[in-house]
Order: C-alpha cells, then structure tokens, then sequence
C-alpha cells in the first residue's frame, strides 16, 4: 500500500502541474494518508526513509530530465599518491 501510493504522488506530480495545494483541493485526505503511512513504516524500519528519498530523487532527477551540472573529477586532497599515507591502521581487539 505505501508503494502504491508514493507512486501514484510520483506519477502525479510528473503529469499534472501541481502547486503546493493540489491536494488540498482535490484530495484533502491524500497527504496526511501518505504521511501516515510513511511513518508507520520508517518506524518499522528505518532504512525505509531513506528508500524512499532515494527512489524520489531518482524519479525526479534521473528518469523526467531534472537540472544536471559539471563535477570536477579527480582527487584534490593531495597532488601525489602515496600507499603509505593512504593505509589504515588496523583495529586490534
């Protein structure tokens, strides 16, 4: 049920021009179910919240075109490497 629902709010929100109101207007009870919902499950789980930020951002950024940037790649902490710097001490018990 929570999926369907988060997706229906996903599909809606990339088919029809929404305003921070639509729902008050068409389905006043729409966001507080939601809301409801998601709560009840991250409180089952909690990783479930952040399930859900990331399949929404992958919604609206990746699959409908959202806005892109340029990234700097590479590392900018160091202009050398070294293994010996960059080893971990390891944990003894």
């Amino acid at each position: 049920m929570l999926l369907h629902a988060f997706l229906w709010l996903a599909l809606a929100t990339t088919v029809f021009s929404l305003s921070p109101k639509f729902y008050d207007k068409v389905c006043p009870q729409a966001l507080p179910a939601i809301k409801k919902v998601v709560e009840a499950a991250v409180h089952r789980e909690p990783r479930m919240g952040a399930s859900l930020l990331r399949l929404h951002f992958h919604d609206c950024f990746v699959n409908v075109g959202g806005p892109t940037w340029n990234v700097g790649l590479g590392r900018r902490d160091s202009i050398i490497a070294s293994g010996a710097l960059a080893e971990m001490p390891s944990h003894q018990h």
